[in-house]
């Protein structure tokens, strides 16, 4: 049923983008207790990715997808000399069994890949061993192994990270007047961590910081996402085969068209059964025997519609209750709308963030944008490649 065949060229009009719900999709932190600075960045958010989905323009629908048997597996250790490199299994040997499994997401997790290997005595797996993937001479994954599981007496199920599993380690730092970019290579630096020459430079120096006993991930994510306050820029930081790297969003586009005929199923649900509220009630705790205040902010018309659902939270200080509320508010009144595309035809250019041009029309999904690969996860087996992607942006949410 997949379409390989064709392209398809044209201006696409793009749908004026909802700032609220995409807010809560693409902010720096989506969870109650880290509301500020989601709701800080939220408006540069939408604002960055406006500005990336501005018009689908000139492309080719479909690029060439590659169905190329020779993938290849491989594990690399130094000889004795600690210079040249063996070759430990690939696909057309048949040391693999099953499907290779590659799962990316754009923010705040490593890639992991995951395989299952015929036990035999021309190899010996070992964690920590690094680990290539490539698929039809293109570069997917390089890490490490991090678990070996012996399910049987004929195999091993092997999992895999990438370098950014590194970053889950903790640890505190104060700098002054350093670009998020800076500030990534000195927590490489320290880390013994590889960063590419080709690493975008974010320009921005932040007066200072403080992050006591914070993830290394949480620490560059944080300057990333002041960069975005201030600047309007969005960038990613992902993993480039084996080197850390930041992109900006909109050099992000790919022209790998996700549409009914390249796809093999779709969900598209609206729901408003978590994180989504119609009345806020923020209460300043009354201090020296006094009453405590208490802000209300509500809509009337969608508690009408879907009853109450209400959040609350406690503060301080008075002094921005009010406007604090009336953002909580805005934030999280929005119904949350997913789209999530299976048994896509694969493309090695469909990475998470990368923004990919979707065209959709179902009886309750409209779409004509490009959006944004929130997470992805690529499927090879038998000489096929499939992948499953969770799409944001253009009113759809995580």
């Amino acid at each position: 049923h997949h379409n390989k065949s064709g392209t398809v060229k044209g201006a696409i009009p793009t749908p004026t983008l909802d700032l609220s719900s995409l807010a809560s999709a693409l902010g720096a932190n989506t969870s109650p207790n880290k509301y500020s600075m989601a709701v800080n960045s939220s408006a540069q958010t939408a604002k960055a990715i406006g500005k990336a989905t501005e018009s689908l323009g000139e492309f080719d629908a479909i690029d060439d997808v590659t169905v190329d048997p020779y993938a290849t597996l491989y594990t690399v250790s130094p000889d004795g000399d600690g210079k040249s490199y063996c070759y430990l299994a690939s696909i057309e040997q048949s040391v693999v069994e099953g499907q290779i499994e590659l799962s990316e997401e754009r923010r705040g997790q490593p890639s992991k890949l995951t395989f299952s290997v015929l036990k035999d005595d021309s190899y010996k797996l070992e964690l920590g061993a690094p680990v290539g993937y490539l698929w039809g001479g293109k570069k997917m994954f390089f890490g490490f192994i991090f678990e070996i599981k012996e399910s049987d007496e004929s195999k091993y199920e092997v999992t895999c990270y990438d370098q950014m599993r590194y970053l889950k380690n903790k640890h505190s730092y104060v700098y002054k007047k350093k670009s998020a970019t800076s500030v990534l290579k000195m927590i490489a630096r320290d880390f013994r961590l590889s960063v590419s020459s080709k690493c975008a430079d974010t320009k921005y120096a932040i007066p200072k910081r403080i992050e006591t006993d914070q993830t290394l991930f949480d620490i560059i994510l944080t300057a990333l996402d002041i960069t975005l306050i201030q600047t309007g820029k969005m960038y990613q930081l992902y993993d480039d085969f084996g080197s850390l790297n930041l992109r900006l969003i909109d050099n992000a586009k790919v022209d790998t068209l996700i549409c009914l005929d390249t796809m093999g199923k779709y969900e598209s649900s609206q729901s408003i059964d978590n994180d989504v509220y119609n009345k806020v009630r923020v209460t300043v705790k009354g201090s020296n025997g006094k009453k405590d205040k208490v802000y209300i902010e509500q809509s009337g018309e969608l508690m009408n519609k879907w009853g109450v659902l209400q959040y609350t939270e406690n503060q301080d200080t008075a002094s921005a209750a009010k406007s604090r509320a009336k953002d909580l508010l805005s934030y999280y009144k929005q119904p949350k709308k997913t789209l999530k595309v299976d048994e896509a035809l694969g493309s090695t250019k469909v990475r998470a963030g990368v923004l990919v041009p979707v065209l959709m029309k179902a009886s309750n999904t409209n779409v004509s944008n490009y959006l944004l690969v929130e997470r992805c996860t690529h499927t090879f087996s038998d000489g096929k490649h499939t992948m499953s992607l969770d799409l944001v942006g253009g009113g759809f949410d995580v």
